[in-house]
């Protein structure tokens, strides 16, 4: 049976179909941009999705990744790292959480992300924000307070 290694209690709650979705595609383009970063050419050639961790998730490695993720950006600390896995696929990620401040009027986050599937690593560090409808997006980096 799946689990999710998870270090701190429950999330904000039920979430609806749409916003897991949107969880779920942080969660890709998370490991999308780490893969990007890592080499400029892959930027080039969206072939590469087919052969990066995130290619050899199965539907309950998605749901464990959304879950994790979604309750990482709403009550994980500063420092704390959480851990998922799938004893079914051997697949495994983690979630760090790099830094918490306020941003735009709202609450801001850093996070540093870890996959691995189908023998494929992945991850990088990403900003993202709470919006107005409560889902968390990307961000530009950090304004710098005036002096």
């Amino acid at each position: 049976m799946p689990v999710a290694a998870l270090s701190f209690a429950g999330s904000r709650g039920e979430k609806t179909d749409m916003h897991q979705h949107r969880i779920f595609w942080i969660a890709i383009l998370l490991t999308l941009c780490a893969a990007t970063a890592a080499s400029p050419a892959l930027a080039q050639n969206i072939g590469f999705l087919h052969k990066g961790p995130i290619a050899y998730l199965d539907e309950v490695d998605k749901q464990i990744l959304r879950e994790v993720l979604n309750a990482v950006l709403d009550d994980g600390q500063d420092g704390e790292t959480v851990e998922w896995s799938n004893p079914d696929t051997g697949h495994t990620g983690s979630i760090e959480v790099l830094d918490t401040h306020e941003d735009y009027g709202t609450t801001c986050r850093t996070i540093r992300t870890r996959m691995q599937a189908g023998g494929r690593d992945g991850g990088g560090a990403y900003r993202l924000c709470r919006a107005d409808d409560d889902t968390w997006r990307f961000a530009p980096k950090r304004r710098k307070k005036a002096s």
